[in-house]
């Protein structure tokens, strides 16, 4: 399941949602997408799902939220580790690292500390870019219709860029 936050009308937004649900394909079929609501987590599939989340973030914050903040609401709208098995936080710097692995204080890590301390959440494996998620937009026509796609996309550090998802990290 994916969910984002921010406009998904905004070309950018558009874009890296486009990107993100063509990467994440079950069975050659795109996930559909859909904004953070109290219902989003209503009528999901049997089974275990990887929750994605897109949207802005910081080192410390995502869409706004600090990661005790974030964990409550996902837990109030449903959260739980018998219907997902991981979550990939696809947001600029919330991961952030060093190249020698150095501890540094970031929101990815708060986050899965929290979910560890709620046992409902435990054992849901975290994912998140070690740095800056990067794309280039290119615009395209198609049927008269013009729109952007990402291309080019790879998470930039402090030391290199890494191609996407070799710059994604399970959060320890």
């Amino acid at each position: 399941m994916i969910i984002f936050f921010g406009q998904a009308e905004n070309d950018d937004m558009g874009a890296w949602l486009k990107f993100v649900q063509n990467f994440f394909k079950e069975g050659g079929v795109p996930k559909p997408f859909h904004r953070l609501t109290k219902n989003c987590f209503l009528d999901l599939p049997p089974g275990k799902e990887k929750l994605i989340v897109c949207g802005h973030g910081e080192q410390r914050s995502l869409a706004d939220m600090g990661p005790v903040e974030f964990a409550t609401k996902l837990c109030f709208f449903g959260l739980t580790n018998t219907r997902f098995e991981s979550i990939h936080l696809l947001n600029c710097g919330v991961a952030l690292q060093t190249q020698q692995n150095g501890v540094v204080e970031n929101f990815a890590r708060a986050f899965k500390s929290r979910l560890a301390q709620i046992p409902e959440t435990q054992g849901i494996k975290i994912y998140a870019p070690r740095g800056q998620v990067v794309w280039e937009p290119q615009w395209k026509t198609m049927n008269g219709q013009r729109f952007m796609v990402a291309t080019g996309v790879g998470v930039q550090t402090q030391e290199r860029e890494y191609p996407f998802p070799e710059g994604m990290l399970l959060v320890l």
